[in-house]
């Protein structure tokens, strides 16, 4: 079935509790089993042993988009304040009311979240609501999101003429997009300043026929390596861990002896390393001064890799030049303090 796009909201009260608690976090089968045997052989079908989930209330609308929702369709969620924080994808639904109600509690009517929804893929995104907008055809302030529903069909084709699928759009909002490397890693001069100066072209460049690809750290392979490195770095730094600050874009912070301490992940291939590593230094780099104002603990930061990188040594001392500790997991309990 081909790929569609719904809109999902948790923009206040009870949403944003739920979007803590089921969105922000994966919920594991062990927890879903008990209360929907059904709900949990559907994920092991899916090849899922953890999700995260959301769900509505029975209505009229509701159940129409939920009936209309398969595995494969994207589900575009609305935090409000004109702003969209994730990109995910169903693998699954089910309808359970004791499921609901454990994860969620019931509403001032009685009622619970039963229509519910699994995700097997989750990209963190920052797209505003003006971009959106745009994207589906609608005219300025024409449209807020509201509970759950499939934007016009036309609209859906309006966005993938345009971008060509709904995670390249998601793309566009974040911090840019990787190409992959044709070239051996560089010297540490050729990462500051690049090749040879050739002077100035005789003509400006085509536009590119199509778009840059996804970035790698929010889709396919990429996205679970770095979801797996996030997770082994929450593992290590223990409970004081957090993911995202409002107004800093990065991966994690914690609190350590008097210091704020902030990372950026980044997963690599032999490919994009050198791509994604100069993204990621560039991006704690820009987090560090943001973080930095009106706070008054040292601020540290982190580079971390997925794995050893080639020319790990560069890396370190380029990153200890510029106050960066630079990290992969194998390293954690020699760069990375936590008490």
């Amino acid at each position: 079935m081909a790929s569609e796009l719904f809109v999902f909201t948790a923009a206040k009260g009870d949403a944003r509790r739920h979007r803590e608690a089921t969105i922000d976090r994966l919920v594991g089968i062990e927890e879903i089993e008990p209360r929907s045997a059904r709900a949990a052989a559907g994920l092991r079908a899916a090849g899922l042993r953890e999700s995260r989930c959301w769900g509505s209330v029975p209505g009229p609308g509701n159940q129409s988009s939920w009936r209309r929702m398969e595995p494969g369709h994207w589900g575009l969620l609305y935090g409000g304040e004109k702003h969209f924080p994730w990109l995910l994808r169903v693998g699954h639904k089910a309808r359970s009311k004791s499921l609901a109600k454990h994860l969620w509690g019931e509403d001032a009517d009685g009622r619970t979240w039963e229509l519910m929804f699994f995700f097997d893929l989750g990209l963190r995104v920052d797209l505003s609501l003006a971009e959106v907008r745009g994207a589906l055809a609608y005219e300025e302030s024409e449209w807020v999101p509201q509970g759950l529903q499939y934007p016009a069909d036309w609209r859906q084709a309006a966005l993938l003429d345009r971008f060509g699928s709904f995670e390249a759009f998601a793309s566009e909002g974040v911090a840019g997009s990787a190409v992959a490397a044709t070239v051996p890693p560089p010297s540490l001069e050729e990462l500051l300043v690049g090749g040879r100066y050739k002077g100035p072209p005789g003509k400006p460049p085509r536009a590119p026929r199509r778009r840059l690809p996804p970035d790698p750290d929010r889709s396919g392979r990429g996205f679970m390596a770095h979801e797996e490195t996030v997770a082994k770095l929450k593992e290590h730094v223990g409970p004081s861990f957090r993911i995202g600050t409002r107004g800093v874009n990065h991966d994690g912070t914690w609190k350590r002896a008097g210091s704020f301490c902030i990372c950026e992940v980044k997963s690599i291939t032999a490919k994009n390393q050198v791509q994604q590593l100069q993204k990621g230094l560039g991006q704690i780099l820009h987090n560090r001064f943001k973080a930095q104002r009106g706070r008054p603990e040292r601020v540290v930061t982190y580079l971390i890799a997925e794995r050893e990188p080639a020319d790990s040594s560069l890396w370190r001392e380029l990153c200890e030049q510029q106050g960066v500790v630079f990290s992969w997991p194998e390293r954690f309990n020699l760069d990375i303090e936590v008490s």
